[in-house]
């Protein structure tokens, strides 16, 4: 059950829903499960030429605007993905892992074992955790791969918090009614100095032109995200987000209540109908109250004497902090290949 600073009675179901997301609280753990759809190309040769073809889901859209399955590829994947993670304003922790038992195991230079990804924010500080190492980028500078592995890490947590709407700031959903709109961006492009710049890509994703532009200028090329949210039973039944064309479903579990308005299971559906991500979040726990910086911090999650601080330097190049550590890391990594 989460905690929170408004007991279930104070506000309804669609009323808490709302709050959540127009101010979201501190989350000090989430555990949930991430469903990812792979389509699986099938190669087919023939003289002079290689074609892919993809395999997809086809959903119909019925006169209750539900979705029902019209067909599905049988090449078609799903990859459940276990998160684990927690956040608040400027800070996050975000990784995956193999299961529950994880969480509390402290992490060791294991050779052996591909890493999990795990990444997280403490203030200024990013931090990305590669093959025992914790890399370490600054919030100004985004081109560096540690900062924006990180990024990458946020981009699920952040979504599963603002219940299947991705890329958007941190409280910026306004609610008229059941009508909402909210701002497409990432919160640190505000303490970002840097240039902005308009990309065009082709449909292959190739760069066709860049140009500088002003953060004012580039602001009004992003049409605000606005939607409809559907109630059905006095609970959120699903956000119609009009200018994507994308659905995000939601179910609450009789019986597994997470925390009055916060849905079990999201269902993102995409414009063609197609399912395009499932969430299912298996526990929450959120307060008013700020955790301390070191909550976040990545050293907390390794045993003693396995911690390997470094820098990422421009030309991508790890840079360690300690040459000692670094010694010894190396010599641990050795000692594996042997």
């Amino acid at each position: 059950m989460s905690s929170s600073s408004l007991s279930e009675n104070e506000l309804s179901p669609v009323q808490a829903f709302k709050a959540f997301l127009s101010s979201r609280p501190v989350v000090k753990e989430i555990l949930f499960k991430m469903t990812i759809f792979q389509e699986k190309p099938t190669r087919m040769e023939r003289p002079g030429c290689i074609a892919t073809i993809e395999h997809v889901v086809v959903m119909e859209k019925q006169s209750d605007g539900t979705y029902v399955k019209v067909s599905e590829s049988p090449e078609r994947e799903e990859m459940d993905v276990l998160c684990h993670g927690a956040w608040q304003k400027d800070h996050f922790i975000s990784r995956r892992i193999r299961n529950e038992s994880e969480i509390t195991k402290l992490m060791v230079w294991d050779f052996g074992t591909p890493p999990k990804p795990f990444g997280g924010r403490v203030g200024n500080r990013f931090f990305l955790v590669n093959a025992g190492i914790i890399q370490n980028g600054d919030l100004l500078d985004k081109g560096n791969s540690a900062t924006r592995g990180a990024l990458a890490m946020e981009d699920p947590l952040n979504t599963v918090l603002n219940f299947g709407v991705w890329g958007t700031k941190l409280n910026s959903f306004q609610w008229n009614g059941n009508f909402f709109q909210t701002e497409l961006g990432y919160d640190i492009d505000e303490a970002y100095s840097g240039p902005c710049f308009e990309r065009k890509f082709d449909p292959s994703g190739k760069l066709i032109s860049e140009r500088e532009v002003s953060r004012e200028e580039l602001k009004a090329a992003q049409p605000p995200i606005a939607g409809e949210l559907v109630v059905e039973n006095g609970y959120p039944k699903e956000l119609r987000i009009s200018p994507r064309g994308i659905v995000c479903e939601y179910e609450y579990v009789q019986g597994g209540s997470l925390g009055n308005g916060i849905p079990n299971k999201i269902t993102v559906i995409g414009p063609n109908g197609e399912v395009s991500n499932r969430y299912e979040i298996i526990k929450i726990s959120t307060q008013t109250e700020e955790l301390p910086a070191s909550y976040f911090a990545p050293e907390r999650f390794f045993a003693p004497g396995f911690i390997v601080q470094a820098r990422v330097g421009q030309d991508g190049r790890i840079l360690f902090d300690d040459p000692v550590i670094e010694k010894a890391y190396w010599e641990a990594q050795r000692q594996h290949l042997e």
